[in-house]
């Protein structure tokens, strides 16, 4: 049974439907109409599970216009998947440096990649297929260059600041990265489970979950 979402953009209204072929078949916004389908249509079904026809159909397309876009299937797959990463981490950094110290900006990311309200619980959704599909497709899963920045930028900030020590730095990112992983793993059974573990985590960070008697 598809969902309703299949054919609503990311910007939270429905893909504009025209007569035919668009006019601006090459242009950056026809690009994006076709991602912002696919992504959904992809993590819900797998590379497998969605064909061009559907994608197609629900952005309003030609196969033509899509072809035009991604000569392959698989390219706009992996495109999908750079997309949805790109979308996570853009989003994040305009907001990331209205944050005052390392402890905000790291619970700032976890609420921003649960909220639905973005629909970033999609884009995780297919960041994760992808890592699951990644043993049927031949291409590449580049990770884009905004995810390095962002990471640098918060821990050079953290150093300067004297939040974290600079030869602590792969292990903050390691932690950092599979603190992300989880919540979003989580998030695909259900979103009440990830907000509890982000709660849990900052009262665990704050030290009043729990505490552990220093040994001698």
């Amino acid at each position: 049974m598809k969902s309703k979402d299949a054919n609503v953009a990311f910007h939270g209204r429905p893909v504009r439907r025209t007569a035919g072929r668009p006019t601006d078949i090459d242009g950056e916004e026809t690009r994006r109409q076709i991602l912002d389908v696919a992504v959904v249509k992809f993590s819900q079904y797998g590379l497998k599970g969605t064909t061009l026809r559907d994608i197609a159909a629900s952005a309003d397309v030609t196969a033509g216009t899509i072809h035009h876009h991604f000569p392959t299937k698989e390219e706009l797959y992996v495109s999908s998947f750079q997309y949805s990463i790109e979308q996570l981490y853009t989003g994040f950094h305009k907001i990331m440096r209205e944050q005052p110290d390392l402890h905000s900006r790291l619970f700032l990311f976890l609420d921003h990649i649960t909220d639905s309200t973005t629909r970033n619980d999609i884009r995780q959704r297919m960041v994760l297929r992808a890592w699951v599909d990644r043993a049927h497709i031949e291409t590449e899963l580049k990770i884009p260059p905004v995810v390095g920045e962002t990471l640098h930028e918060i821990v050079s900030h953290a150093v300067q600041a004297g939040e974290l020590r600079a030869e602590d730095t792969p292990v903050f990112l390691a932690t950092f990265r599979s603190i992300v992983w989880g919540i979003a793993v989580l998030q695909l059974n259900t979103h009440t489970d990830a907000r509890m573990a982000i709660d849990g985590l900052r009262l665990l960070v704050d030290g009043s979950l729990a505490s552990w008697a220093k040994q001698p």
